[in-house]
């Protein structure tokens, strides 16, 4: 799906590889990339954070989980909405 309008020239391929592995890659990719999302959170976008919170969820962390879940809510009230 494109990004409508001055949103289509953002290169969102870092994020998206990112969210991927959190998603589908293994437990351990799962998890050495949630450390390296918590040590560097300024180097990845707030929808990376949405992600990673139901990662650490699942993996018995509730209290992460809504930091990171908190973290992203910014991006709620900045993002696009849908026409």
């Amino acid at each position: 799906m494109a990004a409508p309008g001055n949103y289509a020239d953002i290169d969102a391929k870092g994020t998206m590889d990112t969210m991927r592995v959190l998603v589908q890659g293994t437990t351990a990719e799962q998890e050495s990339l949630a450390r390296q999302i918590t040590g560097h959170s300024d180097q990845y976008a707030p929808p990376v954070f949405y992600v990673l919170a139901a990662v650490l969820m699942r993996g018995g962390q509730p209290e992460d989980a809504l930091f990171w879940w908190c973290a992203a809510i910014p991006s709620l009230r900045t993002a696009p909405k849908p026409r």
